[in-house]
């Protein structure tokens, strides 16, 4: 089994200069087996990991102007084998790109692009490779509500997380609406902080 190495991160970055994919400056990749746990949500679909975007605004003082750079951390799961870690690795770093902290159309023509020159020119992937949003199951409403209780929804981006029970997070992030207050969580696809807990 396979976790992130520094060569396939130089792999990722040579492909995506190649095409010409803008990825995100200032990016940091990290392998953490229990990733999930970072931002208290569970394993929802075949995608195995995680871009979480921090905003940081610095201060110019010769012109006292503010300006805003974005901080990517991108958490891949541990152990799943270089296929699967790579697509990961090409999934997250496509969500730095601009306009791409969604599955808009945007990030899949990204993601197109990269399927169909790592499957021409990787042979080993026999066609394959796919890097891009795994719609199924969760595009199906019966199947959510078959299946989990509760949700946790960013109300910026509308990325989900689904939980089959209260989590500690869940619960803290209802007492915070209760109370209009924001919650200490973070969206990790946007890194937003408008997160409301709902049942499904």
């Amino acid at each position: 089994m396979t976790d992130v190495t520094q060569e396939l991160i130089d792999e990722v970055k040579k492909v995506l200069d190649v095409l010409d994919i803008p990825y995100g400056n200032n990016v940091t990749v990290k392998t953490d087996s229990d990733f999930y746990r970072t931002f208290g949500k569970h394993m929802k679909t075949s995608v195995m990991g995680v871009c979480h975007i921090q905003n940081m605004h610095t201060l110019d003082e010769t012109n006292n102007v503010y300006t805003m750079k974005h901080i990517y951390t991108i958490y891949v799961q541990s152990g799943l084998g270089v296929k699967n870690t790579l697509e990961t690795l090409f999934h997250e770093f496509i969500h730095t790109c601009k306009g791409c902290a969604n599955h808009g159309k945007l990030f899949k023509a990204y993601a197109d692009k990269v399927n169909r020159y790592i499957n021409e020119n990787y042979p080993e992937y026999n066609g394959k490779f796919h890097s891009g949003y795994h719609e199924g199951a969760f595009e199906n409403p019966e199947y959510i509500k078959s299946k989990f209780k509760y949700v946790i929804v960013c109300q910026d981006c509308n990325e989900r997380s689904y939980f089959v029970r209260k989590s500690k997070t869940y619960m803290n992030i209802l007492s915070c609406s209760m109370r209009h207050q924001m919650p200490n969580y973070h969206c990790a696809v946007c890194g937003s902080g408008k997160l409301v807990a709902e049942e499904v």
